[in-house]
């Protein structure tokens, strides 16, 4: 048996998670193992749970009969964020026990696949009926569903020639709505 070992440091955040964690890995044998240490991580986004996520399914679909392990970051507060956006794990993957901190205020959405720029439009038309359902504000919930067409969009681009298709996600806050506006006219 083999293992891939993967070791993050830093800031587990946008391109610097993608590249990282969806680097191609070498062919390995298919129990192989693979150890994913985010010991040294000190903060995470979503696109790094994301990541986390994709390079987990990639590997339990190529070894069937291997694991993932992923050890958790060293600061409690880091390593309750990470495993909130992470639970529930696919299975043959492995985590470790919730750390004991207060609950994030974050969710990840399941995984949508997009597999055009025309699925990723209704993708965000739909988020903005289902918002404007639970009544959320005309403005607030344009602002999310843009939001969700950007990020799958820019997944499309990133993850072009990829085995694994674009996930819409959406988190609703952090975003500069008027900057994703202005760059979808031109």
């Amino acid at each position: 048996m083999s293992i891939d070992h993967v070791s993050l440091t830093g800031p587990l955040r946008g391109d610097s998670a993608l590249a990282a964690l969806l680097a191609r890995s070498a062919q390995q044998p298919p129990d192989c193992e693979l150890c994913i240490n985010a010991r040294a991580v000190d903060s995470i986004d979503v696109v790094g749970a994301v990541a986390t996520r994709m390079r987990t399914a990639r590997h339990l679909r190529q070894h069937p009969v291997g694991r993932v392990e992923i050890w958790q970051p060293g600061k409690e507060s880091v390593a309750a964020r990470f495993f909130e956006l992470l639970h529930p794990l696919p299975a043959g993957a492995g985590m470790g026990a919730r750390p004991a901190s207060e609950p994030v205020r974050v969710a990840l959405l399941p995984v949508t696949a997009i597999e055009d720029s025309d699925a990723a439009r209704a993708v965000g038309e739909m988020i903005l009926e289902e918002c404007l359902a639970a009544r959320i504000s005309e403005l607030r919930a344009g602002y999310i569903a843009l939001a969700t067409m950007e990020l799958a969009d820019n997944a499309l681009i990133c993850t072009t020639g990829a085995l694994d298709y674009a996930s819409a996600l959406e988190t609703g806050s952090g975003f500069k709505p008027k900057f994703l506006m202005d760059r979808r006219k031109h």
